[in-house]
């Protein structure tokens, strides 16, 4: 079974992520792989840096070869998406290479999510977590995010909408009951 975690910066996609691995899942974190690739120096990677450094999203395109590559290398089984897709384009790319069986998307109202992310630059010391960032991250979000969700929630046998501004347990407990594990 394969998972898209859909939601702002901030909702708990990645703690959720975490919290499914046990049941067998691989994560896959584009932004993740991204800076492990400008940690390394490529120049995939420092490409990639000019963009997100800004709080913008790398190019369709880009991303599209960094997770197509990952999932070649990988297996296209017990996948959780975390961050990917962010555009209709990238969607529309994703279903084309793996079978998507459920999308949880995760809602919080913008403020918790600035609030969330000015606490974790406090924890992990991140340089793309400033307030500026993180509010030019919301609105590619909410660009992009329309379309995105348009494209699934047409299919509400896999596309789950679920209240993220809770204990993190409550969610858990809601997206297993959601996923049928």
């Amino acid at each position: 079974m394969n998972i898209i975690l859909l939601g702002k910066i901030g909702c708990g996609k990645s703690t959720l992520a975490k919290q499914l691995e046990p049941f067998g899942y691989m994560l896959l974190m584009p932004g993740t792989l991204y800076r492990n690739e400008y940690k390394n120096k490529t120049i995939f990677g420092i490409r990639a840096q000019a963009y997100w450094g800004d709080g913008n999203l790398c190019p369709d395109e880009m991303t599209n070869e960094l997770m197509k590559n990952t999932i070649e290398k990988i297996g296209k089984d017990n996948l959780i998406f975390d961050g990917y897709p962010r555009t209709l384009i990238q969607a529309q790319f994703l279903d084309n290479i793996v079978a998507i069986n459920f999308i949880i998307d995760l809602d919080i109202p913008d403020d918790i999510s600035v609030k969330r992310l000015l606490k974790r630059r406090e924890i992990e010391n991140r340089p793309d977590d400033t307030e500026e960032i993180i509010r030019q991250r919301l609105n590619v979000y909410h660009t992009n995010n329309d379309a995105i969700i348009k494209y699934y929630s047409s299919d509400l046998a896999r596309y789950k909408l679920i209240n993220a501004d809770r204990p993190r347990e409550d969610v858990l407990e809601d997206v297993k009951k959601a996923l049928g594990i």
